[in-house]
Parts: C-alpha cells; sequence; structure tokens
C-alpha cells in the first residue's frame, strides 16, 4: 500500500486525481451527505448489521421511518416488512455499482455480447464465476449451483451488499437478486435490462433481453418464458429508476394503496410495460384472517390502484 501511494500520491499525500475522479468525488460526497434527522436513522437502520429483534424493541428507530399504525402493521408481516426489504435491496443494488467484482462481472457480460455469443450461453458461464467464489449450497444435481448462507435471522433487516457477500459467502435470495442486478445495470448492454421480484416467501431477479428471458436464483441462471418463475405472484419489485411494494393492496386494515419511490405515472407505466411481457402475471395479496397469500391479476391491480393513494418516497 505505501509502494502504490508513493507512486500514485502527490507531495501531501493525497492521491493525485484526474479531473474524471475529482468529479466522481464531488458526487459521491453530495449523494451520501446526510441532510437531515430521517437521513440519520436510515444510515443506522442499514449500517449497523442488526439481528430483526431489534425491529420490534428499538421503536425510536423504526417507527419515525414507517409511520405510527403501518409501523404496527408491518410488524405482523409474514416475513419482514416489505417496504423495508425492498428498499434496502434497492439501497444495495445501487451501492453494488462501486464494487469492483461487480464490474469486473459486467465487463466479462458485454466482451461476451460483443463477440456476438448468445444469451443462453453467455449468461450462465458468466454467473458460474460468481458462483465458483460464492457456492454454498449442495446438490444431488450437479447442473445446480446456489450460493444461500444466512448468517443472521431476518437478513433483510441488515442488508449484506456486494462487499459482505464475496468476503463472507453469506447472503439470501434478496441479496444475491439485488447483486446479479447491479451487475445487468453497471453492463449496460442494450436492449438488456433485469427487475428484482419478490414473491411470497423468496425473491430472484428477471433478466430480459430482446424476446429472451431467465431468472437468476441465487446466482443460479434458469430460463424461462414470461416474467418470472410461474405460479409466483408478484409482491414488489425494483428496477434500476426506483421501487415499488404491491403487496399491501386490501391486506393490512383494508388499505388500497401503493408505496414507491416512482411517480404515479412512471409506477403505472413500468407495471403495463410488465404486463407486455407476460400478460400471466399476477399481484399478491395478503389475507390476514387466513394469514396466507392469494393473488389477482395484474389488470385489477392497475384498475383498482387508479382509485387508491399513492404514497411515493423520496428515495
Amino acid at each position: 500500500l505505501s509502494l502504490l501511494v508513493e507512486e500514485h500520491g502527490c507531495e501531501d499525500g493525497l492521491p493525485a486525481l484526474t479531473r474524471v475522479e475529482e468529479e466522481i468525488v464531488d458526487l459521491l460526497r453530495e449523494a451520501t451527505a446526510l441532510d437531515d434527522v430521517t437521513d440519520e436513522q436510515i444510515v443506522v437502520s442499514y449500517a449497523a448489521r442488526l439481528h430483526h429483534t431489534p425491529w420490534y424493541t428499538i421503536h425510536e428507530y423504526w417507527e419515525p421511518l414507517y409511520g405510527g399504525e403501518r409501523f404496527e402493521d408491518s410488524k405482523e408481516d409474514t416475513h419482514f416488512a416489505t417496504l423495508h426489504a425492498n428498499r434496502n435491496a434497492y439501497i444495495a443494488r445501487l451501492s453494488n455499482y462501486l464494487n469492483p467484482y461487480v464490474a469486473r462481472l459486467a465487463a466479462v457480460l458485454r466482451t461476451e455480447f460483443a463477440a456476438g455469443d448468445d444469451f443462453s450461453t453467455i449468461m450462465p458461464e458468466t454467473f458460474d464465476k460468481l458462483l465458483d467464489r460464492v457456492e454454498t449450497y449442495s446438490h444431488p444435481r450437479e447442473d445446480f449451483r446456489m450460493g444461500w448462507l444466512r448468517l443472521w435471522d431476518s437478513s433483510e433487516h441488515f442488508f449484506w451488499n456486494a462487499d459482505d457477500i464475496l468476503l463472507t459467502k453469506g447472503n439470501n435470495c434478496l441479496m444475491s437478486a439485488a447483486f446479479v442486478a447491479s451487475v445487468i445495470d453497471v453492463a449496460e448492454i442494450e436492449g438488456m435490462y433485469s427487475v428484482v421480484l419478490f414473491v411470497p416467501g423468496h425473491a430472484y431477479t428477471g433478466v430480459y433481453y430482446e424476446d429472451e428471458a431467465g431468472v437468476l436464483d441465487c446466482f443460479w441462471w434458469n430460463e424461462i418464458s414470461g416474467l418470472g418463475i410461474p405460479g409466483n405472484p408478484i409482491r414488489a419489485l425494483n428496477v434500476r429508476s426506483g421501487w415499488v411494494v404491491m403487496d399491501e393492496i386490501l391486506v393490512y386494515h383494508g388499505y388500497a394503496d401503493i408505496r414507491t419511490s416512482l411517480t404515479q405515472d412512471e409506477t403505472s407505466e413500468l407495471l403495463e410495460d410488465l404486463y407486455d411481457i407476460d400478460s400471466r402475471m399476477r399481484v399478491a395479496v395478503f389475507d390476514q384472517e387466513e394469514w396466507e397469500f392469494d393473488s389477482m391479476p395484474l389488470q385489477e391491480y392497475l384498475e383498482i390502484i387508479k382509485e387508491g393513494e399513492w404514497d411515493k418516497h423520496p428515495w
């Protein structure tokens, strides 16, 4: 390290930055500034790597972020508050852009596509390189590989980013989904995009390229036709531009609203685009009385939310 500093540093010991690097530093300084108490609280909740018990005990952190009655509702979810998990996944998706290994995999994708290799070959070969580093799940099928190691519960509360996963192999389905979505984003291959999809009890990343599609499920590639794994209604999702929580429609005390970081027009356009990919898409609805998930067609959901309340979050 001292040799690197000696070679690249200035006389005052600070790095000798190019103009572009100086602009990046300014952008990072602006993007990571904590402007108010809410910013400080969400940073604490994200960075503390807490066991999920504080969700029920340290109310002073969580309640101001989620609101009184809705905060109480979220604690009664079957797994974890969808808003919290989805927003953490979106934060991880963006923060992973700074990880060198994410950039390396993205470069592999770009190189392979530029060479003219086909989608169904490139995707498993690229993410097999990642599985070589983080695979933890053994299966009798030799072609079935996964990375899944939940070091604490509930993992969504202290979300692991790409750095954490590569250092410890610790992750779950949602963390791996955010990781691979970051790789697709950074690759910026024309015509390719990804959606992190929440379904009851699980999450994975759908990848779409021209008329082909597949899912990365705990880093394992599986080709599909349509939006996601058949029969799995969508609870929530995030894309490069923002996130949407969908499963609270008619769930908690009859709320018929949608929570998102996007505008109403952006959300409707996104969901309509997904409908174009797969007209079979269904939205998850949680029945508190029966304590189980049901679902409704996306078309029906789009009609209901036109009359509902839009709870837009700034980030």
